[in-house]
């Protein structure tokens, strides 16, 4: 586990043991925290289940209001259904590109929009970080970020082994191939009983941020 510098957030006292945040203070410190890993942080939020879909949405409009474009990694909510949550948000669909691996988990049939990148049915951690890199290609802005939505639902649907070499192969390509600066920010479940996947991503994580349920 990486050594971090302590953020203002971070203070936890009688009242607050595990330092979680209310979602004013949670945005503000997610938003902290890219500045100062100077958009090469690896960001962790852990959030309440119920909460999943609209602190991911939340999260990602605020970094899209702060000058970002980026990649919403989608292993929770088919493209069709995000669709209507990003119009009732206003988030500009310009400044965005889904990879939409949820639709595959359904088996569905994939959603046609300029915008959306569908995963085949048995995609594996390679294919998928193939088709990350060539998606930060066609971002035109200087501040860009990779969102995964949910590593909790891809744990469900894949091996712990295959979402820890995920987490592993995702940052260490970017790092490795990508010229440019990206923010990677990943979400949880809170109190996970099964942590194994969520300790191998710790070795790179900067900065772990608590919503309060």
């Amino acid at each position: 586990m990486k050594d971090t510098p302590i953020l203002e957030h971070d203070k936890i006292d009688e009242e607050n043991p595990k330092n979680e945040l209310t979602p004013h203070e949670f945005y503000k410190a997610l938003n902290q925290a890219i500045e100062q890993y100077e958009n090469e942080g690896v960001i962790l939020l852990e959030t309440p289940a119920e909460n999943y879909i609209h602190t991911n949405i939340d999260s990602m409009k605020s970094m899209l209001k702060n000058g970002f474009e980026g990649i919403y990694i989608s292993f929770q909510r088919p493209f069709s259904n995000l669709s209507s949550f990003f119009k009732q948000q206003g988030v500009d669909p310009n400044k965005l590109f889904i990879i939409d691996c949820a639709t595959a988990f359904a088996g569905e049939k994939p959603y046609d929009n300029t915008r959306c990148i569908s995963m085949s049915q048995d995609f594996e951690a390679d294919e998928m970080v193939k088709t990350i890199l060539s998606t930060l290609s066609k971002l035109d802005g200087k501040n860009k970020f990779v969102f995964v939505d949910s590593l909790t639902t891809l744990a469900i649907h894949q091996s712990i082994f295959e979402t820890s070499r995920f987490t592993d192969l995702l940052i260490d390509s970017i790092k490795d191939s990508y010229s440019e600066s990206i923010s990677f920010v990943f979400n949880v479940a809170k109190d996970l009983k099964q942590k194994v996947f969520i300790d191998n991503l710790m070795r790179y994580v900067d900065e772990s941020i608590r919503l309060k349920a």
